[in-house]
């Protein structure tokens, strides 16, 4: 019976390490999942300043072309 035991428990902790190895790596995946989050985020919002400075420059063209329209008139 000693021998039994003795086979369980060592089956029982290589089971035991590799769950903790297992779970380790999902804890690291899920810091990774959070660190690519935060980096879209900041990819998101910088892609809108980028959009919002774009369509704020073509307007201020599109006012410079009708001024420039209306003094050739004169």
């Amino acid at each position: 019976m000693s021998t039994t035991l003795r086979k369980l428990r060592i089956k029982y902790d290589t089971i035991s390490k590799i769950v903790k190895e297992k779970e380790r790596e999902l804890e690291d995946l899920k810091k990774k999942l959070g660190n690519k989050g935060e980096e879209e985020y900041k990819f998101e919002d910088s892609l809108f300043r980028k959009t919002t400075f774009i369509k704020s420059t073509d307007d201020e063209l599109g006012q410079i072309k009708e001024e420039h329209d209306f003094e050739l008139m004169f």
